[in-house]
């Protein structure tokens, strides 16, 4: 009984090996795409002008908000910063960015 699933086991390897090799000979690979050569992030406003629907919605969602300036969108700050903590090192004005939001933030 052992030799026989020793034998199942192996054969169960060899088959799956055999279909991952095959399927990712056959996959289309996927271009690397790189910046042309003094182009640079242009950020996601320059989007707008074109897909104004489509930025408009996704600027609501919180994808879109996970980094934000504190001194331009103070409301996201979720500490307070007001209260006295041992722990806190640093003000809200030494905040360069926040990142995350409602459950997370750093």
């Amino acid at each position: 009984m052992t030799k026989r699933l020793l034998l199942f086991n192996a054969l169960i390897v060899v088959t799956l090996t055999l279909a991952f090799t095959r399927q990712s000979q056959t996959a289309t690979p996927v271009p690397i795409q790189t910046a042309a050569a003094g182009r640079s992030y242009v950020g996601s406003a320059a989007c707008r002008d074109c897909h104004s629907s489509v930025y408009e919605r996704w600027a609501k969602t919180r994808m879109a908000n996970v980094v934000t300036d504190p001194r331009i969108r103070p409301q996201v700050v979720i500490p307070d910063f007001s209260k006295a903590d041992p722990l806190l090192t640093f003000k809200l004005d030494d905040v360069a960015l926040v990142y995350g939001s409602k459950w997370k933030q750093r």
